[in-house]
């Protein structure tokens, strides 16, 4: 897969810790079925690597604009192929949690033992493996 990467920025190297040395220890290949849930998307490394073991779909959500613009831009055709869901947004506990007052959100509260997502989107009860940060 082609990614395009930013000059000057840390792109690069998300790009190889994430594709190249499985950062995130992703299983070799994915069930079919599999729908992941990509918290905080950057440019789309982590979607990228989902699809390349096999993920049936993935839901990334990016709040930040310019990340979201190069994750639509990397991933533009499996946005056109239903492979993809590309949301630019944010998850909190409330609007106003981590300054996300400006963008859409998706509600999330963590329970003991699972993360609670309060949304209609498509894809998203079928979630299987979700990345995410501080939630």
């Amino acid at each position: 897969m082609r990614m395009f990467l930013r000059p000057e920025t840390q792109d690069k190297q998300v790009w190889e810790e994430v594709f190249h040395h499985n950062a995130y220890d992703l299983p070799d290949q994915f069930p079919d079925s599999t729908v992941v849930l990509d918290v905080g998307a950057h440019i789309g490394c982590f979607t990228a690597a989902c699809l390349a073991r096999g993920a049936k779909h993935v839901v990334a959500i990016e709040p930040d604009l310019d990340n979201f613009e190069m994750f639509t831009r990397n991933h533009l055709q499996h946005i056109d192929n239903d492979l993809v869901t590309a949301l630019h947004g944010g998850i909190a506990a409330s609007k106003e949690y981590g300054g996300l007052s400006k963008i859409p959100y998706v509600k999330a509260e963590r329970g003991n033992t699972a993360l609670g997502v309060d949304c209609d989107m498509d894809h998203i009860g079928e979630c299987e493996y979700v990345k995410g940060y501080g939630i």
